[in-house]
């Protein structure tokens, strides 16, 4: 896989101690090359990247590369499993669902086919 990013990741992979690399080959492939310049990114202009992924239920969501729900998100296709399986269970059509805190907006989007009506609210940018 070509992404443009080989040369930081050979620096990095290089020059770093061996705890950030010992980090990075627990991350998917493509993941830790996106985790590496996106601190390049953060360090030099405060943007952070995002990639797309699907989510269990095969709704779209975009997360945050090097963020531990988004990561997991985009590597197993669901955060906290036993949850978000026993949360949609018990939602039906009648019901009016709030996700204060959505971060991400997983638990949105498992209500979203399942639920009349949804108000998500993040109060960190």
């Amino acid at each position: 896989m070509r992404t443009g990013l080989s040369k930081p990741f050979l620096f990095v992979t290089r020059h770093c101690p061996a705890v950030v690399r010992g980090f990075l080959s627990l991350l998917p492939f493509p993941l830790h090359r996106l985790w590496i310049a996106q601190q390049m990114l953060r360090a030099t202009s405060g943007f952070q990247l995002t990639v797309r992924t699907q989510l269990e239920n095969g709704l779209s969501v975009t997360t945050f590369v090097g963020d531990e729900i988004g990561d997991t998100i985009y590597t197993s296709g669901i955060y906290e499993p036993t949850t978000a399986r026993l949360f949609s269970k018990l939602l039906d059509k009648e019901t009016v669902f709030f996700d204060v805190g959505a971060h991400i907006g997983q638990y949105t989007l498992i209500a979203a086919p399942l639920v009349r009506e949804i108000h998500c609210f993040e109060p960190i940018p």
